[in-house]
This record gives C-alpha cells, structure tokens and sequence, in this order.
C-alpha cells in the first residue's frame, strides 16, 4: 500500500502541485518577523500545546496509554543527561526518528 501511495504522489500530485501552486509574495517585515526566533519559537509552542491537549482528550478514558510516552520520553532524557557532548545533538534527525517510528508503528 505504501508503494502505491508514494507513486500515486509522485506522479500525479508533485505534478500537479506545481501547476496549482499560487505565488504570494510577503512583504520583507512579514517575512523577517515569521523567521524571527520568537515567532519560531511561538509556533513550537502551539505544536506542543496541541500535542498535549490530543493527548488529555485522547486518553481521557485510560490514562495507562500515556506510560509508553512517558517511557520515551524518559529514554530521551537520559540520553540528553548522559550526552557528552550535549550541543552537538542534532534534533531534527531525533524528531524524524520518532514521527517514522510513530508513522510505521
């Protein structure tokens, strides 16, 4: 199924993305205020709160679906406390690892 779906989106959807997609330009304070760090910052910390509230609402019947999470997220603080090089922890690849891993499970 998932060959199917990486091919159907290859051929058919990448194609027609490019011919459906509309150029808006922002203005430069538009722009430069969107990459600022706070706003960077501010859009992480309405990715988590949604993240959290599907969780409360998700789980509100059995809260003992959240100790696999809690689990992870322990494993991920001991490897960031046991780090010895802590800077050089790339996240990015860390997040990909765990949406794959959430994606395929």
């Amino acid at each position: 199924g998932i060959v199917y779906l990486v091919l159907f989106y290859k051929y058919v959807v990448a194609r027609l993305a490019d011919k459906w997609r509309c150029k808006v330009k922002l203005p430069d304070p538009v722009k430069r205020a969107w990459n600022h760090r706070y706003a960077q910052m501010g859009q992480c910390a309405v990715i988590l709160v949604a993240i959290a509230v599907f969780l409360i609402v998700d789980t509100k019947d059995d809260r003992y679906r959240l100790v696999s999470a809690g689990g992870l997220a322990i494993i991920l603080l001991l490897g960031v406390i046991f780090s010895k090089h802590r800077r050089r922890i790339v996240w990015r690849q860390v997040i990909w690892a765990l949406t794959l891993q959430f994606v395929f499970a």
